[in-house]
């Protein structure tokens, strides 16, 4: 790398003092400039190093496959493979290169990445035609084309390439492996190597069983080598399994005269006391077959036996600490302190009807909706085989609050404040397999099990699933895309949905399912939506995450959804080749209508969305203000059970300005631009509160299709719109205080110091606005007195800082009072007298004399003498 240098410019030297300042000015603006200017051209350099090796691992894997394809017919000879080497040791090698530029400085030129992803005419009136996407098995991400290959047969390729002097080193002999977007260790290279070793034999089906019985595809699942799966994916997701409706009843009903753990009967069988805590399961060192002991004594319950090592599990340890009492500790997310929410867990060895009592004691969040009488999630393997029943609540005396630190424990930090979650519960059957989860899990293994169930029954015209990037870890990202190939696609708007973003909010991907399952359906209004919009769809964000059990972190510890605004491509792969999508279809003039990333929220009830509205000036556009509430409004309307337009937000909070929902509004400049949050718990705008079940997360998932559709039919017509902007209006202003509304509207109210919506009088647009604009310093109030009920954490581990109120003042500690200087001279002057009578009273030992013992006539002559010597001798005297 050549480095240009900028001559900095001599200060002349001036007797006048205002020479001399403006010659420095000027002196330091060129050093920052050349500053820059270095930094400007290491930061390429580094760039241009990191594409120049990921593209000569990816012409050497097209090589390796051209050759395995030629090989098995015989018209190409193999090439010579060298010995095996260490691959990680190759990795290691190349992080060097990568962290250290000066090793080299080859000049390359990278080709786009996505430069075949898309090629669609800017004025083109074709239909809609999927072979300008990047196919799903052929065309990975890691073998896309940067030449002419497709102009070319395969042998002449590989005669082209075989003896092509490469510019950087291989990366390793071994060509069947494969790099992904960032550098992780995990099992993808082990499991590829083992599919061409398969391929060699002839062995051609994708799917390997490791030794643990986890079954993994090409696609995943993959995982770093810090973490360990032990077991298969459970499979608690069957369409044939009935799901109930349960009440949302608070969280001290229905537990009078119920039966706790320590007032049952089994009380009186096993009498025995547990002295001290006892580990009974620990994640990093329990064996993967755990062997049912029976119990020492009859008077000890026999042990629960549980197990988190499995696809989207989380449990660190447990502790046994009664004969009914078990404490446990979650797996704050990877490579963090925090963020522990999420469990998911198997239990075994126990015994029917007797009450358990659980506390998981490291919980984060300050508040929950256990409080509001959410229950626990069980699964029962018994209950599954004999009654056909999935997923069920259960739980009493449910109870979250500050945890109190019984005993210590080393795996909580002592600078954290922790939660503590205690329920009761009882096993149906004895001896079952369970499961307990805080939410229905939603594995990664469950999604490519449900898309190629829709791919098989759902026609390729209007269904397409490709791979639009590799995680860290090497896990295929899927992009959906559904839409009428008949209909021209410069007739078509763009809609972006995405889910998964954080792992554990799992019921999002439940209601991706119902959107899916109905967009590609038969249904009138899904065939209308195809022809006119093109659904653009991303069921995990973060399946990385969501393969290790994360609740809210990728394998980087950060949060994705806030590093919208600049991802790096290596550190968040995902996130950068989504905005660089978006980017692509509008560079192509493609309108997109909407952005929608649906998650999940801990702490408050029903479904409803966080948007952006842009009215936080001194002077906002309301009309934005309308425009930005319509589409959740048709939804409150559409899904009157569950979507609360009450509880929307849109103001936009400076810790959220990284978001997705912010980005894409802020920089893609998508009007209709929102955070869909459901509830963990369910909906209480209904008669009887009750929670959601996973039909009702998949009913809402086609009520967001139903509604655009809606939106759609609005847009086209004027006096709808007017009459969606008055009713927003109205509920808008029926929410304020009384004395916060203008004369016009303060004679309208109710007894409740509200004003009442069927009473409020407005006849147009114009009147909307002017109401709107009077009443907006009070609805920004309000919207930024919530900005605690956001369902994010602090970053870091670090906990929020605690501003002291001027009142609050520490008492001050009492201080001595201070001796005067006299009574200091005359303790001093006694001191001193009283040292000289010391001294002259002292009586000297004579010249010679030597020292004498004080223990002289004691037994021994005053030497230490043996404990045993000395009984003995005492012994002695008194048989004497």
């Amino acid at each position: 790398m050549v480095v240009s240098m900028l001559k900095l410019p001599a200060i002349v030297p001036s007797t006048s003092k205002s020479d001399i300042s403006l010659s420095v000015k000027v002196d330091t603006n060129a050093y920052e400039q050349w500053r820059s200017n270095i930094h400007r051209e290491l930061e390429e350099d580094l760039q241009r190093q990191v594409e120049q090796l990921l593209e000569e691992s990816e012409r050497q894997e097209r090589l390796s496959k051209l050759q395995r394809q030629y090989r098995r017919t015989g018209q190409c000879p193999p090439l010579q493979q060298a010995d095996t080497v260490d691959k990680w040791s190759e990795i290691d090698r190349r992080n060097a290169r990568v962290l250290h530029p000066l090793n080299s400085k080859n000049s390359f030129t990278a080709q786009k990445r996505l430069s075949t992803y898309y090629q669609f005419e800017k004025n083109s009136n074709k239909s809609f035609y999927f072979n300008s996407y990047h196919s799903y098995r052929s065309r990975r991400r890691s073998s896309q084309p940067t030449d002419d290959q497709n102009c070319m047969s395969p042998t002449m390729y590989l005669n082209k390439y075989m003896n092509k002097a490469s510019s950087v080193p291989p990366i390793n002999n071994n060509l069947s492996f494969v790099f992904g977007n960032s550098i992780i260790k995990s099992n993808k290279a082990e499991v590829l190597n083992i599919f061409e070793q398969k391929f060699t034999k002839g062995d051609k089906s994708n799917i390997y069983v490791d030794k643990n019985g986890v079954i993994i595809t090409e696609d995943g699942p993959f995982w770093p080598d810090n973490y360990r799966i032990l077991h298969p994916t459970p499979k608690l997701l069957s369409r044939e399994l009935l799901q109930d409706e349960f009440n949302l009843s608070s969280s001290t009903s229905n537990v009078i005269n119920q039966q706790t753990y320590d007032n049952q009967p089994a009380i009186y069988k096993y009498t025995e006391t547990i002295k001290h805590p006892i580990v009974i399961y620990d994640m990093d060192k329990t064996a993967r077959n755990q062997q049912i002991k029976p119990p020492d004594n009859e008077h000890m319950c026999p042990q629960l036996i549980f197990e988190s090592r499995f696809e989207g599990g989380n449990l660190r340890q447990v502790k046994r600490v009664g004969q009914f009492e078990y404490e446990l500790v979650l797996r704050p997310d990877l490579n963090t302190r925090r963020h522990t929410q999420w469990y998911h867990f198997r239990v075994q060895n126990m015994i029917a009807n007797i009450t358990y009592r659980f506390r998981i004691i490291n919980l984060m969040k300050k508040s929950s909706l256990y409080n509001d009488g959410m229950q626990i999630l069980l699964f029962s393997g018994v209950g599954a085989k004999k009654e056909s029943r999935g997923w069920n609540r259960v739980g009493h005396h449910i109870n979250y609050s500050e945890y109190k630190s019984r005993s210590y424990n080393p795996l909580l930090e002592r600078d954290i404040n922790y939660y503590e979650l205690d329920f009761q519960f009882e096993f149906t059957h004895s001896g079952d397999t369970c499961y307990i989860a805080h939410c229905y899990p939603y594995t990664y293994t469950d999604l490519k099990d449900d898309l190629e169930y829709l791919s098989k029954i759902r026609p390729s015209e209007i269904f397409r699933r490709d791979i639009l990037c590799e995680s860290q870890a090497g896990n295929s990202c899927f992009i959906i895309t559904v839409t009428d190939e008949a209909v021209p696609i410069n007739k078509k708007k763009f809609v972006f949905i995405s889910a998964r973003i954080h792992p554990g909010e799992t019921n999002s991907s439940f209601m991706m399912r119902g959107l899916l399952e109905y967009i590609t359906s038969n249904d009138k209004i899904a065939q209308k939506l195809r022809t006119q919009l093109v659904f653009k769809i991303i069921p995990m964000l973060n399946p990385d995450g969501v393969i290790i059990g994360n609740y809210r972190c990728s394998l980087t510890g950060k949060d994705k959804n806030r590093n919208f605004r600049h991802p790096r491509k290596q550190t968040f792969p995902i996130i950068y080749h989504v905005k660089e999508l978006v980017q692509k279809l509008q560079k192509e003039q493609r309108e997109i209508l909407a952005f929608c990333d649906l998650h999940g929220h801990s702490r408050k009830l029903n479904v409803f969305a966080y948007g952006c509205d842009g009215c936080d000036g001194a002077e906002p556009d309301m009309k934005t203000f309308l425009d930005a509430r319509v589409l959740p409004f048709i939804m409150s309307k559409t899904a009157p059970d569950m979507f609360s337009f009450d509880f929307c937000k849109f103001h936009i909070h400076r810790c959220k300005e990284s978001t997705g929902r912010v980005v894409m509004w802020k920089e893609m400049l998508i009007k209709n631009s929102f955070t869909l949050e459901a509830s963990f718990a369910g909906s209480n705008i209904v008669e009887n509160a009750r929670h959601f079940n996973i039909q009702a997360y998949e009913k809402f998932g086609q009520s967001i299709c139903q509604s655009l559709r809606h939106y759609l039919e609005i847009l086209s017509d004027s006096s709808q719109l007017d009459s969606i902007f008055m009713d927003i209006t109205k509920s808008i202003v029926s929410k304020l205080n009384k004395d916060k509304l203008p004369l016009e509207l303060s004679s309208n109210s109710n007894s409740e110091n509200q004003a009442d919506e069927s009473k409020i009088s407005i006849n147009s647009v114009s009147n909307c606005l002017d109401i709107l604009a009077k009443c907006h310093k009070t609805i920004s109030e309000q919207n930024a007195s919530s900005s605690s009920d956001s369902d994010s954490d602090p970053e870091g581990g670090e906990l929020p800082e605690i501003i002291a109120h001027k009142d609050e003042q520490m008492p001050k500690k009492k201080l001595k009072k201070r001796r005067s200087d006299k009574a200091i001279e005359d303790r001093v002057e006694k001191l001193n007298r009283k040292r000289q009578m010391d001294k002259a009273n002292r009586t000297l030992p004579e010249r010679g004399t030597l020292f004498t013992s004080k223990y002289a006539n004691r037994n021994g002559n005053g030497l230490p003498i043996f404990t045993t010597e000395r009984a003995y001798e005492r012994k002695h005297q008194r048989m004497v």
